[in-house]
């Protein structure tokens, strides 16, 4: 039986957070440098992302990139979720990327 991967373990580099979501690294650069999401770091400083950091960068992605809100916007919805207990806060973040459609591909 395959072991189940601990959804807070950074485990995925940002080439692969790339390819499985379709977002372009120079945009989870930006991400990062504007403060909305915090990789691990390895041991030769690459950046690491956990399943979970993939969900919000989804997140993000829907926000910024589909409903067109600014980066000031996306830090008043992150700190009003952070007030939500975390598993209702991925549910909510999950529902919300659902709906919004599929992006993958958008400018890989």
């Amino acid at each position: 039986m395959a072991k189940r991967i601990d959804p807070e373990r950074p485990v995925y580099p940002i080439g692969v957070v790339a390819e499985l979501t379709g977002i372009k690294p120079q945009t989870l650069r930006i991400y990062e440098e504007n403060g909305l999401i915090t990789p691990s770091r390895s041991s030769k400083n690459r950046r690491l992302y956990s399943n979970n950091d993939v969900e919000k960068i989804e997140y993000l992605y829907y926000l910024t990139q589909i409903r067109k809100v600014g980066i000031r916007g996306v830090k008043v919805i992150l700190e009003i979720l952070d007030q939500i207990p975390e598993e209702q806060r991925q549910r909510i973040m999950s529902a919300v990327v659902e709906k919004g459609g599929n992006h993958k591909g958008d400018g890989k």
